[in-house]
């Protein structure tokens, strides 16, 4: 495992410290924290984190919301964090590019293994996204080609 770097969001700070240690621990830099998810789309631009550790109830702005503002203004990924299993949100988190979500409390042995999935998943939709526009160069250049063929 590289040394990915990582945020971490969650209101309540003893847990916010815990999940904090256990990444540490396992390896991660742990870049910055937040307790809202206002203050984590700041930081997620200014630190631009590989991944974000991120709860979904909190003050202000849900996680989910953030997460979903954050992915799309700076397409950095999100791993949910929730006491909650309730299917709205379940279904909301589907639609707001989460890789990945894990139910309170959370352990070591749950939380390395999912942040690592999640940051596989992410590698391989910036490489689906990078291939993508390489095709779509191609086909521009193809078009051009294919004009200058037909003066």
């Amino acid at each position: 495992m590289g040394k990915y770097r990582l945020m971490v969001v969650e209101d309540e700070s003893i847990l916010r410290m815990d999940i904090k240690e256990m990444l540490i621990e396992a390896g991660y830099e742990v870049v910055s924290e937040a307790n809202s998810g206002d203050k984590a789309i700041e930081l997620a631009a200014l630190h631009k984190p590989d991944l974000i550790i991120m709860d979904i109830k909190m003050p202000k702005m849900n996680g989910i919301k953030a997460s979903r503002i954050i992915y799309q203004t700076f397409q950095i990924p999100s791993l949910l964090l929730t006491a909650y299993s309730e299917r709205d949100l379940v279904e909301e988190a589907k639609n707001a590019h989460i890789l990945g979500y894990l139910v309170k409390p959370v352990s070591e042995r749950d939380l390395v293994p999912a942040a690592e999935i999640a940051l596989a998943q992410a590698n391989r939709l910036k490489a689906l996204a990078n291939d993508i526009k390489k095709m779509e160069e191609k086909i521009q250049d193809q078009k051009v080609i294919q004009r200058a063929k037909e003066f």
